[in-house]
């Protein structure tokens, strides 16, 4: 009998399970399914994108697919955990344990996947954690880790970050319950550390065009070498191989500029230390692996191969997808890939008919813009009104101890409290969201959540440099809160910037947080009346004056 109803709720997903999960499906996932209740959006997802392809990829691309190994941990034992103070009983306990028994030794990934994760609206993109275990040594000792690993997702479920998104997202009062998925890494033992040589993100709508001629409807990768942290957190001096499918040999840097904005760490497991490590990427074994260039031609395979994959979920779906996988290469040249996730994609709405004109001036007064660049933005064709600006001065805040450039972050989370419901344009110098406050504002989302639009800018002076992490958990929260987005490069000919139109107005920041006197010169809020942004995709042409 097929019992859908011990997997998900009712809704969109429930739909797409009707359409393609058989009776034989929903006897795999109870054959791996721990406790009682639903399985949750991700464990949903990952088997859904892979029973959609099954069912309608070409069978040579299906032979690619690496099968999994997972295991499900089901929502009851979630809510049995809080009612004991968060106490496994010893019959879940021993179901984890012979369920790791199941897996065998050898790395293993323990994933949230909430009631709410992975599905239409919301995604919940790196809000809840994801812990990984080498799996090895004594039963006993691998059974601890395990169980610990569980509790630790599920204590991630009322972390402070998720507990902000879930009320930006109107899901305050909604019914949250958290599922567990248990699932073998992909990759290989070499030299004692295990990964993967290739894993990354997809998408099956690319919404950072960057230059003229490249067709969003073609999608993109994020690709690194080693384990997928890489490929979905900001990480301090370290960039991801950003692909159009379109063009996979097309890059969103200068020439020049490559070999800066390359990844230069890895994330592995350390089979001797049981730890996730980071090593310089020198260090690994790919000797099969064919190298970027290579491997990102137009006519080389993955591109093509994960093309069809992105779109042919995305047909399934009926709805822009995004994906997480890994690739793994052998000696004869070959590779297989692994879908570890899937899940519906929020594309930001263009407005209809925005046009920018056609040269950077104030066509009423005809004086300099304040902003005006091409390319390197995301969001659509956009026309909007903006009240307020932020500026945070890059030299300013390159001066400040490292504890006052984290009390910038705090400031800005106020400011977009009290100013949430105007039309906000946050600008400040390199990475924001990044951990590591000399790469930029070490802002959690959350606290940037209402702005209208985040201009990054680069200052090479002090090494500030944008990244829009495209395929990121921060990118995801852009997308997810219809957030314009810009990389900024004033060094650049082209480019027009002119924060003086800014700074020479009064600064408000002291009428809205008083307490905030000692960072009077790194944040500068002025009231701007008449300040226009707009943006022209196919221009590829950036604009923000008064009018």
């Amino acid at each position: 009998m097929n019992k859908l109803e011990w997997i998900c709720p009712e809704g969109r997903m429930r739909d797409l399970c009707e359409k393609y999960f058989g009776p034989g499906d929903v006897r795999d996932v109870q054959s791996r399914k721990i406790g009682g209740g639903y399985i949750g959006g991700k464990a949903l997802g990952m088997l859904l994108a892979r029973r959609m392809l099954q069912k309608n990829a070409p069978v040579a691309l299906q032979r690619r697919i690496e099968p999994h190994i997972s295991f499900y941990i089901g929502t009851d034992v979630y809510e049995d955990w809080q009612e004991r103070g968060e106490k496994f009983s010893p019959l879940q306990k021993g179901e984890l344990e012979r369920a790791l028994e199941r897996l065998g030794e050898g790395p293993i990934i323990v994933r949230s996947s909430s009631i709410l994760e992975d599905n239409f609206g919301n995604a919940f993109a790196g809000k809840y954690e994801s812990v990984f275990l080498a799996n090895s040594g004594p039963a006993h000792e691998r059974a601890r880790a395990f169980i610990e690993a569980a509790a630790a997702v599920y204590r991630s479920c009322r972390s402070e970050e998720a507990r902000r998104y879930r009320e930006n997202r109107g899901l305050q009062n909604a019914d949250e319950k958290m599922a567990l998925l248990a699932q073998r890494v992909s990759g290989s033992e070499r030299g004692g550390l295990f990964y993967p040589d290739v894993a990354g993100v997809g998408y099956s709508t690319n919404l950072y065009v960057w230059e003229r001629g490249i067709d969003p409807a073609a999608g993109m990768l994020r690709l690194v070498c080693g384990l997928g942290t890489r490929a979905v957190d900001r990480v301090p001096g370290d960039f991801a191989r950003v692909v159009s499918l379109h063009d996979p040999a097309r890059r969103p840097i200068a020439p020049e500029d490559e070999a800066k904005y390359a990844q230069r760490r890895a994330d592995v497991i350390n089979l001797a230390t049981r730890r996730l490590e980071d090593r310089p990427v020198s260090e690994l074994d790919l000797a099969n692996f064919p190298g970027w260039e290579r491997l990102l031609t137009k006519t080389a395979e993955l591109p093509s191969v994960m093309r069809t994959v992105l779109t042919g979920l995305a047909a399934a779906y009926d709805y822009p997808v995004d994906i997480e996988f890994t690739v793994n290469f052998n000696a004869a040249g070959g590779f297989t890939v692994n879908l570890l996730q899937c899940r519906p994609l929020e594309t930001m709405k263009s407005a209809a008919g925005a046009e920018a004109p056609e040269a950077p001036s104030n066509p009423l007064g005809g004086s300099e813009p304040l902003l005006s660049c091409n390319g390197g933005f995301m969001g659509g064709n956009t026309r909007r009104g903006i009240d307020k600006v932020i500026y945070v001065p890059a030299k300013a805040y390159l001066a400040l101890p490292e504890r006052d450039k984290y009390q910038v972050a705090r400031v800005i989370g106020a400011l977009n409290t009290c100013l949430r419901g105007q039309k906000v344009l946050l600008i400040g110098p390199g990475r924001w969201g990044s951990t590591t406050p000399s790469l930029g504002v070490p802002a959690h989302f959350s606290e940037l959540c209402h702005m209208t639009a985040l201009a990054e800018v680069s200052y090479s002076e002090g090494g500030f440099a944008p990244e829009l992490s495209f395929g990121s958990h921060f990118f995801a929260d852009l997308v997810e809160s219809g957030m314009f987005y810009a990389a900024v490069y004033p060094e650049r000919e082209e480019t027009v910037f002119a924060p003086d139109m800014i700074t020479s107005r009064e600064n408000l920041l002291l009428s809205l947080l008083p307490d905030s006197a000692a960072l009077a010169e790194v944040i500068h809020v002025a009231s701007t009346e008449g300040l226009v942004f707009y943006a022209n995709m196919l221009s590829q042409k950036l604009l923000v004056f008064f009018s």
